[in-house]
């Protein structure tokens, strides 16, 4: 319920700018069945900021969720309530799915804000292409030079990829140490 929810956020936002909504509903994707709203017409939307505010939508919207669920936590708290571990649990899973939203290196709603903002698609596949031609480049195995990137892009593809290499070895590395301490 709770993710239809965000869903409709992004939608409704959207809508309020002038975009058509055409769909919004359940599909399956990665294993497992997701919410969805097709936002697709707000790249069509004159102000970058408008853009950025679609995707914010939906985060805004898990907010008042959590905000909800922690009022509820706190009301329940200490009387021996079922509803209290219901409400603790929800809000544990309210912020981790916020944290995850949160996270621009990862398809969600960080990373579209972020491709908003700086009007760059593909942002990931192209950060980390460039990073592994001037890699290569500097080995000699080829060009280190992107002739279709502009310097800005140039700067915000270093920035990222950079950042991105980094958190994904972190995230991959640090499991595989403590999984391998145990």
């Amino acid at each position: 319920f709770q993710v239809a929810l965000h869903e409709l956020g992004h939608g409704v936002v959207c809508k309020h700018y002038g975009g058509h909504v055409p769909r919004l509903g359940i599909m399956f994707y990665l294993g497992s069945f997701i919410f969805y709203c097709d936002t697709t017409a707000a790249w069509n939307f004159q102000e970058k900021w408008h853009r950025v505010l679609v995707s914010v939508g939906g985060p805004i919207v898990s907010f008042a969720i959590f905000g909800m669920g922690l009022w509820a936590a706190g009301h329940y708290a200490g009387t021996g309530s079922i509803w209290e571990h219901v409400f603790l649990a929800f809000c544990l899973f309210s912020f981790f799915g916020l944290v995850m939203n949160f996270n621009p290196f990862i398809k969600m709603d960080a990373y579209y804000m972020l491709l908003d903002y700086t009007g760059i698609p593909n942002l990931r596949e192209r950060s980390f292409r460039f990073l592994e031609r001037k890699m290569l480049g500097w080995l000699g195995f080829g060009s280190e030079e992107d002739a279709q990137a502009t310097p800005e892009e140039r700067r915000v593809f270093w920035w990222y990829g950079m950042l991105g290499a980094l958190v994904t070895l972190v995230f991959v590395t640090l499991p595989l140490f403590i999984l391998h301490a145990r």
